[in-house]
């Protein structure tokens, strides 16, 4: 599940988690060099901020990756281009709840597939601002 925000990979609750992590991005201050003449703390909160907005960055793309592997790609399936809800099956079994979304793991809903590409679509813009860097 390597990019999933959830223990069970679902895909409803990576796409919010996703889209929270890219708002917070827009608002977090952007990486930039640090000039010789800046004081000592601010360079250490500069060069912090950069490490922070780096592993912000990481993860948003991880989680679209993540999200893209869930998409419907085969082409007789009629499905195709929609979400599954999750990759694979809970782990753990007993619950009723495990149960439910085990029957349900192939079952496409309109609003997990609206929040999948509104997340997807924020990455990738993510993806093409950090390539024109």
């Amino acid at each position: 599940l390597y990019g999933a925000l959830t223990l069970h990979g679902e895909a409803f609750l990576t796409a919010q988690r996703l889209r929270g992590l890219l708002a917070a991005l827009r608002v977090f201050p952007p990486s930039r060099p640090l000039g010789t003449t800046e004081r000592e703390m601010e360079r250490d909160k500069a060069r912090a901020n950069a490490m922070l907005r780096e592993r912000m960055e990481r993860v948003a793309r991880r989680a679209g990756e993540y999200l893209a592997t869930l998409q419907v790609t085969h082409r007789s399936n009629p499905m195709r281009g929609a979400f599954l809800r999750a990759r694979s099956k809970m782990r753990v079994k007993l619950t009723a709840e495990a149960e439910e979304f085990d029957d349900r793991l192939n079952e496409v809903r309109m609003d997990v597939v609206a929040d999948v590409l509104e997340a997807l679509i924020q990455t990738r813009r993510l993806v093409i601002s950090h390539t024109a860097r």
